[in-house]
């Protein structure tokens, strides 16, 4: 099943939620609860999730803040597969373990369906696409979601027709540009969701040293912020900087909105622990609509070159 670009607004800003889950460092409950409750009011109509944020704790900070927004509370987007065997995520998209997953969803969430239900990675356990594709809909069909899609799969997987891939995409991370997926996925009419639009935090522009990163922070095993790989970003974001101080729009924004400009590109994720990051990020809706500004943007991305890419 296939659905409309309108189940998504043109530049859509969604609030994605796994660095308030713990895995970046100690979160302030109470700021993110903030974060997602303020959330609507700055126009985000979607927050994004997954069980393996925190092992659940993302789930349940939203959960605590859907309560309280009631009729007022985005849309949410979730995702399954990934389970843990022991310290490492194993991806099953076996109908079973999908299944499963979406129900134990739910559960944490307190609601009774989503909006989109997306299967994380491809399969680690050699259950045929096709079958996963079954088990979305028939979820599809009983009311428990909206609607289902894909994250991190290829242009093959397009002809099951998702509603929505979601892929990873920045300024130094293109390479959905030259393997064919952003092309396929424009060819098929599937609008792009595209996360890591600030490369874990290296284009927000708040890092002009290496950072000190707690020893939870899944960004210690981010070669990209190692050593000179780090250094030779922080030059390039220092650009960013500069027409940041140029035009009075936030770095984040600038990063995030070159991404939504992005022609079947319908919308991006933008993580956040504060309200005050959300509102700087949003910004970027502004920034993709300034051709101007977006020719400077394609230049400085251009000079990323060949920057590292993170490992998932």
């Amino acid at each position: 099943m296939s659905v409309e670009f309108g189940m998504f607004a043109e530049r859509e800003i969604v609030l994605g939620l796994w660095s308030v889950g713990g895995d970046w460092g100690p979160c302030d409950a109470e700021e993110a609860h903030a974060l997602v409750v303020g959330a609507p009011g700055l126009g985000v109509r979607w927050v994004d999730t997954a069980p393996i944020y925190g092992r659940g704790a993302a789930d349940r900070l939203l959960a605590r803040a859907l309560r309280e927004l009631g009729a007022d509370a985005p849309r949410v987007a979730t995702k399954v597969g990934p389970r843990f065997e022991g310290d490492h995520p194993v991806c099953d998209l076996s109908p079973e373990h999908v299944r499963r997953d979406l129900e134990a969803s739910l559960r944490r969430l307190g609601v009774e369906a989503v909006g989109l239900v997306q299967a994380h990675w491809p399969c680690e356990r050699g259950t045929p696409l096709r079958e996963t594709a079954e088990a979305l809909q028939a979820l599809v069909d009983e009311g428990k979601a909206e609607a289902w899609g894909l994250c991190n799969h290829g242009s093959a997987s397009l002809r099951y027709g998702p509603a929505s891939m979601q892929l990873p995409y920045s300024m130094m991370r293109r390479d959905i540009e030259h393997d064919g997926r952003l092309r396929a996925c424009r060819h098929h009419g599937v609008p792009v969701l595209a996360y890591e639009t600030l490369a874990r935090g290296l284009l927000g522009g708040a890092y002009r040293t290496l950072p000190r990163l707690a020893p939870t922070d899944h960004r210690r095993r981010d070669p990209r912020f190692w050593g000179a790989r780090f250094f030779h970003v922080a030059q390039r974001v220092a650009l960013l900087r500069q027409a940041s101080e140029r035009w009075g729009v936030p770095v984040a924004a600038l990063a995030s909105g070159w991404v939504l400009a992005r022609p079947g590109v319908r919308g991006v994720l933008v993580g956040a622990r504060r309200l005050e990051q959300l509102r700087e990020s949003v910004q970027a809706r502004r920034v993709a609509g300034e051709p101007p500004w977006l020719a400077t943007l394609d230049r400085i991305a251009a000079s990323f070159g060949a920057s590292a890419q993170a490992s998932r």
